[in-house]
């Protein structure tokens, strides 16, 4: 078992493939992702626009309520739920190292620290922070230099393929998640 452990947030920590948002209007996930792409959401990724001034973008179109609703911190309860056998999981890894790479905004990181206190990780990489965003090579490097991590000695676990794929092109073993249980078996059921 690796003594350095890398979490995603998103789809990790937090669901977000919560449809609740979505479903309330009408929107399914190809719409979604058109959406989000017409006025590009990885602008506010990179830490180059406030996700307030992303949804005022939508503001004369038909989907400003919607984004208004979806990605406004005082609504994340409802768009981002925790995933709480996750978060149950960390103070219970306390032998290992734990950190963070995420593709993520500064409102989420925050709403995220809400449920898992930072003292529990030895550090993290967001993509606003640093204005890089995972599949690209140079956030995991970036990791793996300011903390001083072998390659070799960490595992990754994200809920998307290709930033599990390009993990694993510098020698971290990475799993693509798509439920809690791959991480609770990896982990041998702790929360039992």
């Amino acid at each position: 078992m690796k003594r350095n452990i890398i979490f995603d947030i998103g789809g990790i920590f937090l669901d977000d493939k919560n449809r609740k948002i979505t479903e309330k209007y009408g929107i399914n996930i190809d719409e979604q992702k058109r959406i989000m792409s017409e006025i590009s959401f990885r602008e506010c990724l990179l830490g180059n626009i406030r996700v307030k001034d992303y949804i005022e973008k939508f503001r004369n179109t038909e989907y400003y309520e919607f984004a208004k609703e979806s990605l406004s911190p005082e609504n994340y309860r409802n768009s981002l739920p925790p995933i709480q056998e996750i978060i149950d999981l960390i103070p219970k890894l306390e032998e290992y190292n734990l950190y963070l790479l995420s593709n993520n905004i500064l409102e989420s990181s925050k709403y995220f620290y809400g449920f898992v206190p930072e003292k529990y990780f030895q550090g993290h990489i967001f993509s606003f922070e640093e204005h890089l965003v995972k599949p690209d090579p140079e956030i995991y490097e970036l990791l793996l230099d300011r903390y001083n991590l072998v390659a070799e000695e960490c595992i990754f676990f994200d809920d998307k393929k290709r930033n599990t794929e390009a993990a694993e092109k510098l020698g971290i073993e990475s799993m693509t998640v798509d439920s809690p249980g791959v991480i609770l078996e990896y982990f041998g059921n702790k929360n039992e």
